[in-house]
């Protein structure tokens, strides 16, 4: 009971969090503080763009995760500390094993995420509520399939909260795209599979970019998004090897 009752509350918050941020900001705002105060996600922020995968040339972690709130306007060099996606797919478990599954075939329980994942069951005692490493792995497999055949799936994972659940992204200086944290499955899956469209969260932007929202409000960053949509949009001559 306890353990329905965390994921009810966890449920909860996750699809109230835009409502929540929202709120504060325009509270906070009242006294004049713009830029610290504006959390992703948010009502005011343009849930998802849409972008050809294989666009997208660089890879980064930040410590944060979306559903909880990530300061949209984020300072630093994080957007420089980056690797290319390739060396994900040479060093990454999960990137590895996109390939291994979808052009090479090889069986789930001789990929590379195999090995990782029952490492982690046998430490932790369960993966993604996955008891044992074959079943997890089977599901990485019917995801690969399913974009395979079907496509890619649009829908919303939370339909109150379309901030979130995604492949998640980070926009850079130079209106550079960059990969972050959540979605690595569906989107190394897109990649080698060659899906022309996916919908992507732009969690955070570079603090260089304050200066539009200061000039053109919310509506400036919402031109911003389609003209980074429209530049990673394209079509791409990238191959999956």
């Amino acid at each position: 009971m306890g353990r329905i009752d965390a994921h009810a509350r966890n449920f909860a918050k996750t699809n109230a969090r835009p409502y929540i941020n929202c709120l504060r900001y325009l509270f906070r705002t009242e006294r004049g503080d713009r830029r610290g105060h504006l959390l992703y996600p948010n009502l005011l922020l343009k849930p998802r763009i849409v972008i050809n995968p294989r666009r997208i040339e660089y890879f980064t972690v930040l410590p944060f995760k979306a559903r909880k709130g990530i300061p949209y306007f984020l300072a630093g060099d994080w957007d420089l500390a980056c690797s290319t996606i390739e060396q994900k797919f040479s060093g990454s478990a999960k990137f590895r094993t996109a390939r291994e599954l979808i052009v090479d075939h090889v069986p789930v329980e001789k990929t590379a995420e195999f090995a990782r994942v029952q490492a982690r069951i046998r430490s932790e005692g369960v993966v993604r509520r996955h008891a044992d490493a074959l079943s997890y792995m089977r599901t990485i497999a019917d995801l690969y399939r399913s974009i395979a055949v079907q496509g890619y799936c649009f829908d919303p994972p939370f339909p109150l909260n379309r901030w979130v659940g995604g492949v998640e992204c980070a926009l850079g200086r130079n209106l550079t795209l960059l990969r972050i944290n959540a979605g690595n499955h569906r989107f190394a899956g897109a990649y080698v599979l060659g899906t022309p469209l996916i919908p992507v969260h732009v969690c955070t932007i570079h603090d260089s970019y304050f200066d539009v929202f200061e000039r053109h409000g919310f509506a400036g960053l919402s031109r911003l998004l389609r003209v980074v949509e429209e530049r990673y949009g394209r079509s791409s001559s990238a191959t999956t090897r």
